[in-house]
Parts: structure tokens; sequence; C-alpha cells
């Protein structure tokens, strides 16, 4: 139905058997049966389901009706979920009406205003940061704001709203909520394991993989060779080329045994 919160009919179901919408179109004309509908459904359903176009060459698809384009999204999800927090505590009866936008200025416009959030930034000398993401209203612009900062503002913004995402999901189920300390607290030990981890990182050895020309009238051979140790199978290859790059010789071949590298 395309109406409605729940997009359902307000015509109870009764003892009603049909199960199907093509159930309710006539196969002789491929429109409504419109004598059925009007016995199984109130007159308001009943309006509006003959009132909706039948098309049957077109194919069935899911959409999201929450959204204006029927394509789900986190945003579109996460104002549905406002939305139906907003409605069952009913703070207001007069706009208990399903009003986006003010859901939009509820969530999107205070949230980074809010003590909770000023506390932990400051205390992570992350201020600056909070006060240039707080313009942007989307999360792209917000990630490319992000990008564009130094190493260190980077990882101590990403790993915050990472372990405040986090924190959040934990309460909504039950957990105990995280003071602004203990979220700070937790965000400091995350970035000093990320540090020690890139510490601990052995450095590569560059490997100087540029072919040199032999001498004049010498000619230079290349191999190589592995050998698999799970397997004790092995394979070997070469290159032979003059002093001029030339290609003179090459081979290849697999060692089906093979007691070890040597």
């Amino acid at each position: 139905m395309p109406v409605g919160f729940t997009r359902r009919p307000i015509t109870p179901r009764g003892n009603s058997i049909l199960t199907k919408v093509v159930e309710l179109i006539d196969p002789g004309t491929g429109w409504w049966d419109e004598q059925l509908v009007n016995d199984l459904f109130w007159p308001e359903d009943a309006a509006t389901i003959l009132a909706t176009h039948v098309d049957e060459n077109l194919e069935d698809w899911p959409t999201w009706h929450f959204d204006s384009k029927g394509l789900f999204s986190v945003k579109s999800a996460y104002k549905l979920a406002v939305q139906i927090r907003e409605k069952e505590k009913c703070r207001d009866a007069s706009g208990s009406s399903l009003n986006t936008s003010h859901a939009d200025t509820l969530q999107w416009e205070k949230i980074w205003n809010m003590e909770g959030v000023k506390e932990c930034w400051r205390s992570l000398n992350l201020e600056e940061v909070r006060l240039r993401l707080v313009q942007y209203q989307s999360g792209k612009e917000t990630v490319k704001e992000i990008l564009s900062m130094t190493a260190k503002d980077q990882l101590k913004a990403v790993v915050l709203l990472w372990k405040w995402w986090y924190a959040r999901n934990k309460a909504n189920v039950g957990d105990k909520k995280l003071t602004s300390l203990e979220v700070c607290d937790a965000v400091l030990y995350h970035i000093m394991d990320l540090e020690k981890l890139h510490q601990c990182r052995t450095p590569c050895m560059k490997v100087n993989g540029r072919w040199e020309q032999p001498p004049a009238d010498i000619y230079k051979m290349n191999s190589d060779a592995s050998f698999d140790v799970s397997t004790k199978t092995g394979g070997w290859g070469f290159l032979a080329r003059g002093s001029n790059g030339e290609f003179l010789e090459g081979g290849y071949g697999y060692i089906l045994r093979a007691s070890s590298p040597l």
C-alpha cells in the first residue's frame, strides 16, 4: 500500500484466505477485480488499491518505502529508528505524525554541540578538529575532511568515532554506559596499541632488481628456483642474455621429488 506508516491495509484480515496481490486481479481484464476488492477491504483501502496502476509487463522489485527513491541506506534506516522511538515515547502528542525534517534537526544539528561530545574532543586535544567537522552535514564530507588532516589527528578522530559508535551500540542493548572519561581512556589505549604495532614492523629490505649488462663477448645467465617443504617439490628457471641485453637462451623445469632446497 503506498500510504501509511506500515504500508499495510488498515482493514482487519478476518477470515480471508487470499494471500497474494495477484489474487485480487481479474485474469480476463488484467485489472483489479473491483467487486472482490470492495468486498474484502474497507472503503479507504479499496479506494487506494483501485487507484494503483497495474502493469503485468513490469517485473516486481524490492523497494525501501522509507526513502524517497525506494533505496535502503544507513541514513534512512537511522531516521526510521529515530521516528519509531519518538513515536513510542509519545513525547509530543501534537507532533506524533512522522516529521522527517524534525528528526533531522533533532539528531543532526544538535549532536555535535552536546556537552558529552565537546568534553571528549577537548580531552583528546581535538577541539579544533571538532570545530572543523561540525560544519558538515553528511558522512561523505566528514570523511573527506578527516582524510585531509595530519596522520596524528586522523588516527585520533577515527579511533574516537569508532569507539564512540561501539560504546553506543553496547548501551543500546542494555550494557553499561561508558562515561566520557572512559571513552577517552579507551581511545588512548587503542591508539597506543596501534602505534606500538607500527613501530614493531620490520622494515622491508630494498632489493635492486635492475639487470646489469656483462662485458662485451660475455654471456650472462640469471637463474632462480623454488622449493615447497610440505610437498618436497620444486621448480627452476634460467635466462641467458648477451652484453647488449638480447635474449640468447632460456628454460624452466619442475622438480617432482627433492629432499631439501639444496
